[in-house]
């Protein structure tokens, strides 16, 4: 099962990926730094019996919100952390596990990062009618609602592209055909039809 998932397009395509992945966790990593450094509401500034300078201003006001906020954070920063080692030693070029991993580790720092936000939006704005619950769901909404446009785009894709390339088989052997074939006006026109074509099929499957 494993050589056969192997095959998939997903892991052809991983090293074209990995540039991309590589920014957008290192991204989803500062932001969850700064986050943790510099929460919502800011800091204390002086000494109180209440509180400390330099605890956050949430954690005293919102101690619930704050614990998950802090979660969700942390999550999203070592979920980070994870993708980033693994795409830096190679070995999700090389192994499916590996691969499964970082995916994973990406998706999981992606939703988290969305949970810190909602649960910021929640501190510095005044939506009390809101909950964290609530805004867990938008973000859980989202996702599954992207998930579901993967589940439907990627069948659909790869039957475009069976076809392109049935398409494109054909189209050879016309052209093979056409080869023994002496020349004339007409045969130049459809070889010249045939090659933009398959150019085109080439974009198209392909990129370039």
């Amino acid at each position: 099962m494993l050589q056969r998932i192997d095959s998939l397009s997903m892991v052809k395509l991983f090293p074209k990926l990995t540039e991309m992945a590589m920014v957008v966790v290192i991204l989803i990593a500062t932001m969850a730094f700064q986050a943790a450094v510099n929460p919502p509401g800011g800091v204390w500034q002086d000494d109180s019996p209440s509180h400390k300078a330099g605890r956050a201003v949430m954690a005293t006001n919102s101690p619930e919100l704050y614990i998950s906020f802090i979660i969700a954070t942390n999550t999203a920063f070592i979920s980070s952390m994870i993708t980033i080692v693994l795409i830096s030693t190679g070995a999700p070029h090389v192994d499916f596990v590996f691969l499964s991993i970082t995916t994973y580790s990406m998706w999981v720092s992606i939703a988290s990062i969305g949970v810190s936000y909602g649960i910021s939006l929640l501190m510095t704005n005044p939506m009390e009618t809101k909950s964290v619950f609530e805004i867990a769901m938008i973000v859980v909404g989202v996702f599954v609602g992207i998930y579901i446009l993967l589940l439907i785009y990627f069948p659909i894709r790869t039957i475009v592209l069976g076809g392109l390339k049935q398409a494109e088989t054909q189209i050879q052997s016309l052209l093979d055909g056409l080869a023994g074939q002496p020349d004339c006006p007409s045969k130049r026109a459809i070889v010249s039809l045939c090659v933009t074509i398959q150019r085109w099929i080439g974009v198209l499957t392909t990129g370039y």
